[in-house]
């Protein structure tokens, strides 16, 4: 049998082998293409070879393993996956497990590399990610990704300000569940800052040594950290104080 192969560039097929079983495996292909094949049997006769006409087929290799997949944000209830993109992937699977049923099931299909998903506040849920190519002949799905364990950020901080002496200023908060520490950010007249990092066991904070008589902007949010993972709540709502 004559195996050829459509060359695009020729614009004609091209004989790439000759066997005599009826079968042929066709290696070190692109992933994600597809290609155009044709075979036809011949016979070797006193005249020379007499070959049959050409039955011809299209087909269709996997998709590249989704890889990088991550968790790139998060705010309260919410989590945000991204992934590298496959060459020639149509669309991408996302798979969640269900931990009552003990399997991956099939969650999203989104043509973009990420997606945003909403999730208990402080939770946790794995998933995985797969490339699909679409074909006149069907879908062809890629190998899945590496698990992700992903945490939604813990819920929003309710906030108080209040004044504790000369250029000081306490904030407290409710406690959050879930969250492991809370971030505390203050502004004056430009961006918000970083100006503390309070474990979970305590509900307030005081700022000390600011000007007295100014006007200070704070925002606070909960932070929930699962191993080198940090989920981040959604910051509570601008707070405006003057100081004494």
């Amino acid at each position: 049998y004559y195996v050829k192969k459509y060359d695009n560039a020729k614009k004609k097929y091209i004989t790439v082998a000759t066997v005599e079983a009826s079968s042929y495996t066709i290696k070190n292909l692109k992933a994600g293409e597809n290609y155009n094949y044709a075979v036809c049997a011949f016979v070797k006769a006193a005249e020379g070879k007499l070959s049959s006409s050409e039955s011809k087929i299209s087909c269709s290799t996997d998709p590249s393993k989704v890889t990088g997949l991550k968790q790139s944000s998060s705010s309260s209830g919410t989590v945000t996956l991204k992934w590298n993109k496959v060459s020639n992937a149509s669309s991408y699977t996302v798979y969640k497990y269900n931990a009552k049923t003990k399997k991956y099931e099939k969650f999203k299909t989104v043509t973009k590399n990420t997606l945003k998903i909403k999730q208990n506040a402080a939770s946790s849920v794995k998933y995985r990610v797969r490339a699909v190519t679409k074909t006149k002949w069907g879908d062809n799905y890629g190998a899945n990704s590496a698990v992700l364990t992903a945490t939604a950020g813990p819920k929003k901080v309710s906030v108080k300000l209040s004044n504790a002496g000369k250029g000081r200023v306490k904030i407290s908060w409710d406690k959050v569940n879930g969250a492991t520490h809370y971030e505390i950010y203050r502004a004056r007249s430009g961006e918000f800052k970083k100006v503390a990092t309070i474990d979970a066991a305590y509900k307030s904070f005081t700022n000390i040594n600011l000007r007295s008589g100014v006007k200070y902007q704070y925002r606070v949010r909960a932070v929930k950290t699962v191993g080198k993972i940090n989920a981040y709540g959604s910051y509570c709502d601008k707070l405006t104080i003057k100081t004494k």
